[in-house]
């Protein structure tokens, strides 16, 4: 099958956005301090090592648009850049671990860019909270940011291998 690689890859942008939103907007598990535990960032890493810079933007435009949809918008602003910062620390972290590190430890510097990433999120956040509310209010979301990171690496950990073989099959670079 022949097709327009740019299109197919704009294309694999725009699902990834969708899934970034999708996934951020139907799982979420209240917090005490404010806010809410999601599976978005899941996605927010996939964008990012599976498609690189279109996954960046896909990643901050998806994670954004889920703010603005569950009447988060103030917030809005400081996703689209706190989750393409996200995305970008995981895919740069991950192609200069993939160099370095063998092939045998492959999956560890897979870990470590989603941990690196995700590390980004929680301080992009704690910084805008800290600006907004204070550094007491700021400092109490730590603990739902680093839960929901964690969960996060997991669950995009497990699912990179699968994606990659998939996208490797239909000609995905």
């Amino acid at each position: 099958m022949k097709y327009n690689y740019k299109t197919f890859r704009l294309t694999l942008a725009a699902l990834f956005a969708a899934l970034c939103c999708v996934m951020t907007m139907v799982v979420q598990i209240p917090v005490p301090t404010a806010g809410y535990i999601h599976f978005g960032d899941v996605f927010v890493l996939l964008s990012g090592w599976l498609l690189g810079l279109p996954g960046v933007i896909a990643a901050g435009v998806g994670s954004m648009f889920a703010d603005i949809f569950t009447g988060f918008a103030s917030y809005a602003p400081v996703t689209f850049l706190d989750k393409a910062a996200t995305a970008a620390v995981a895919w740069l972290a991950y192609a200069l671990l993939r160099k370095i590190l063998p092939r045998k430890l492959a999956f560890i510097g897979l870990i470590c860019s989603a941990v690196l990433g995700e590390l980004v999120m929680a301080a992009g956040y704690i910084a805008y909270e800290w600006f907004l509310y204070g550094f007491g209010k700021a400092i109490l979301n730590l603990i739902p940011y680093l839960i929901k990171g964690g969960i996060s690496v997991a669950l995009a950990c497990l699912l990179y291998p699968v994606l990659r073989k998939i996208m490797g099959r239909i000609g995905a670079k």
